[in-house]
């Protein structure tokens, strides 16, 4: 019986320990992976927030030049119909 577990249980054990040792190092690179995307994915998100904040002054930026210039105009204008009345 001893000669029996010998031969038979103890290379299917060693067999089952050393598939059991490939599934944790693949599973321990594949949770090293999931770790370093979500990071990834972390510092993608925060990026794109402080872009979203920067669009939305530059979006407020642009108004204000816009109103500006529209102002401007409308002096300009004023000011060409005040000289051709008085030429």
């Amino acid at each position: 019986m001893k000669y029996l577990i010998k031969r038979i249980i103890i290379p299917d054990m060693e067999l089952m320990r050393k598939t059991l040792e490939g599934h944790q190092r693949t599973q321990s690179q594949s949770d090293q992976m999931v770790r370093e995307l979500q990071s990834r994915e972390s510092d993608l998100m925060e990026a794109l927030q402080a872009k979203d904040s920067q669009l939305g002054v530059l979006r407020i930026r642009l108004e204000e030049a816009d109103k500006q210039i529209e102002s401007k105009q409308r002096s300009i204008s004023g000011l060409e119909d005040e000289r051709t009345r008085s030429v």
